[in-house]
């Protein structure tokens, strides 16, 4: 009984796991930063764009708490109403939130403390 078919195959399995081969999409996944900066009103950047399967952290660099939540896939102008928020997240001085965007679309966000600082996480295929 020959023993090297699936032998090999193991051997090639294990060597691909370990070389990350097999995981493709967690290889491109990135982490990009938004801060709230202290003394600006607004997240920066305002509008990100990035890849389904990135990782978006929320830094509060800010001395008072922001919050963060989410606005769902409509548009400032739409009369649309939003989804259940996704996000929604108190974000004290020094703390930060990493949420990760597995759909693409554009999502909208905003500070429940601060109305006028708000953002646009766009995720592309």
């Amino acid at each position: 009984m020959s023993t090297n078919g699936p032998t090999a195959l193991i051997v090639v399995s294990v060597l691909l796991a370990a070389w990350g081969v097999g995981d493709v999409a967690d290889a491109r996944a990135a982490t990009l930063k938004v801060l709230v900066k202290a003394g600006v009103e607004e997240f920066t950047p305002q509008r990100l764009t990035i890849r389904a399967g990135d990782k978006v952290t929320w830094v509060n660099q800010d001395d008072e708490l922001h919050s963060l939540v989410s606005a769902g896939l409509v548009s400032r102008q739409s009369t649309t109403e939003p989804s259940e928020p996704f996000i929604n997240t108190p974000l004290p001085s020094g703390a930060s939130y990493t949420q990760v965007f597995t759909q693409p679309g554009t999502y909208h966000y905003f500070c429940a403390n601060h109305m006028q600082v708000w953002g646009v996480v766009v995720a592309e295929e």
